[in-house]
C-alpha cells in the first residue's frame, strides 16, 4: 500500500491544510516521512481519506508525536523535527592493560673501548659529551682572577686509550652512588686531561698530581692520576683505620668518582635546601670558626660550645695528624676531609655513604645520619637513575666486594 507523507509541522502548530489535495506531494517537499502506522496505528493511505485532506483530529495527533519524539533522549529527530536514521552504535573494546617493559642493564666488565663507554655513559647517565681535552682548553679552565693567562708548559695530552679497564672503573664509581640513592647529580660533560695544574702568580701553570679529578657545574674532569687520591679509612677507632693502600686500582678510582660526584650532590643540596646544607652540616659535625676547624662533635663540652656559640675545648680539636685517633669519637672518613675543610669532609663523607656505609655510621654517627636525614631533600635536585645489575660470574660463587648494605 502505497504510503503518504505530512506536511513538516513545528511544535506547537497545526499544519497548514492543504488546499491543492496533494499530500503526498507536499509532504515530500518538507522531507518528513512517517511510516504509515505512525500515528497512534492510524493507516493513511488511498482508501482512506478518500478526499485526500488530513482531519483536524489527525493533525492535533502528529503534532503531539512529532512534539514527543523531539523530546524523546534516542535523539532521532533533529533540532528541524526532522526525523532521521541513526547508525547502530559501534562496541566499545574494552580497555588494554599495557605493562611497560622496562629494559635491565647490566654493568660493563673487564676493558672495554673508549667508544663503549662513550655510549653507555650518554645513554645511561644522560651525558651529551664525552672528549680529550686540548691543551688551550685547560689553559682557559685554570685561569683565575686577577692572575695573567695561564699558560702551560711541556703540556700533554691523555686519556685511558683507545680500550681501558679504567672506562668500567669510571662507570663503577657512577653505578655504585645509582645503587646507593637511585639518583646522581646532572653530568653534561666527561673531559681527559693529563694533571691537574694550579697557576702561579705569573700565570704558569705547576702541576699537581694528587689531583685525581673534579667536578662542578655538571662538568667531570677526570686526570691520569686519578687513583689514590684521598684514602679513606677502612675501619674504626684503631690503627686500622689509618690510610691504607688501595685494595686494587679499580675499587679506588670508583672512589675517587664517587667523591667528586659527592661535590655534585652537595650542589643539589644547596639548590634543594636555600644555601643552608653547609651551615647545618657545619653544625652538625663540628666545623667551627673563621678559618674553619673540626672538633669532635662526639664530645658534649663541643655540643655545647657549639649551641651556644663559644669556643670548644681545645684538647676537642681534630688535627690532619689524628684524625683517626682513637680518643676521637666522631672520626672523620680521611685526613684528606681536614685538610679540605667541609667542603672536602662532606664529599669523603658521601663517597663512604655510598660505598662503606657500615664504616662511616661506625665512625661517625653524625655524619651518616646527616646524609641519611636529608637524602631524599637532595634527590629532587639529581638525576634519577636505575641501578645496573651485576652480571654474574660464569662457574664460580662471586666474591664479595666492598660495604654495599645500608643500616
Amino acid at each position: 500500500m502505497q504510503e503518504k507523507f505530512l506536511q513538516n509541522i513545528s511544535p506547537g502548530q497545526e499544519p497548514a491544510s492543504n488546499t491543492s489535495g496533494d499530500v503526498t506531494e507536499s509532504i515530500r517537499n518538507s522531507q518528513i516521512y512517517l511510516p504509515r502506522t505512525s500515528v497512534q496505528g492510524s493507516v493513511l493511505s488511498e482508501n482512506e481519506n478518500k478526499s485526500g485532506e488530513v482531519t483536524k483530529l489527525q493533525r492535533s495527533q502528529l503534532a503531539s508525536f512529532i512534539q514527543r519524539k523531539k523530546n524523546d533522549s534516542s535523539g532521532i529527530y533533529n533540532t528541524h523535527g526532522i526525523i532521521q536514521r541513526q547508525p547502530a552504535p559501534v562496541p566499545i573494546p574494552p580497555l588494554r592493560t599495557v605493562t611497560p617493559v622496562i629494559t635491565q642493564r647490566y654493568r660493563p666488565t673487564g676493558s672495554i673501548t673508549r667508544q663503549e663507554f662513550d655510549r653507555y655513559v650518554k645513554t645511561n647517565f644522560g651525558v651529551a659529551d664525552v672528549h680529550t681535552g686540548t691543551q688551550q682548553e685547560q689553559e682557559q679552565r685554570s685561569t683565575r682572577l686577577n692572575i695573567p693567562t695561564v699558560t702551560i708548559p711541556n703540556w700533554q695530552r691523555w686519556d685511558p686509550g683507545t680500550a681501558s679497564d679504567d672506562y668500567t672503573s669510571i662507570i663503577n664509581g657512577i653505578e655504585n652512588m645509582a645503587d646507593a640513592l637511585g639518583a646522581i647529580p646532572t653530568i653534561r660533560t666527561i673531559t681527559f686531561f693529563k694533571v691537574f695544574y694550579n697557576p702561579d702568580a705569573a700565570g704558569t701553570g705547576i702541576p699537581d698530581t694528587s689531583i685525581g679529578a673534579t667536578f662542578g657545574a655538571g662538568s667531570l674532569t677526570i686526570f691520569e692520576a686519578f687513583s689514590g687520591s684521598t684514602y679513606p679509612a677502612i675501619g674504626i677507632n684503631t690503627a686500622s683505620g689509618a690510610p691504607t693502600a688501595p685494595a686494587n686500582r679499580e675499587r679506588d678510582i670508583a672512589h675517587t668518582i664517587t667523591h667528586e660526584l659527592g661535590h655534585g650532590v652537595a650542589e643539589a643540596a644547596m639548590a634543594s635546601q636555600n644555601n643552608q646544607t653547609f651551615v647545618e652540616f657545619r653544625a652538625a659535625v663540628g666545623w667551627i670558626g673563621t678559618p674553619e676547624v673540626l672538633y669532635d662533635i662526639g664530645q658534649p663540652t663541643v655540643r655545647a660550645a657549639i649551641a651556644t656559640q663559644t669556643q670548644p675545648p681545645s684538647q676537642h680539636r681534630i688535627t690532619p695528624a689524628r684524625w683517626y685517633d682513637n680518643t676521637v669519637s666522631e672520626q672523620p672518613m680521611s685526613r684528606y676531609a681536614i685538610d679540605g675543610g667541609p667542603s672536602e669532609d662532606f664529599a669523603e663523607s658521601i663517597a663512604a655513604y655510598i660505598n662503606n656505609p657500615s664504616v662511616l655510621q661506625q665512625r661517625s654517627p653524625a655524619r651518616y645520619t646527616f646524609i641519611r636525614n636529608n637524602i631524599n631533600t637532595w634527590r629532587t635536585r639529581m638525576r634519577a637513575t636505575m641501578p645496573a645489575r651485576v652480571r654474574p660470574p660464569v662457574g664460580d660463587f662471586p666474591i664479595p666486594e666492598g660495604d654495599r648494605s645500608m643500616a
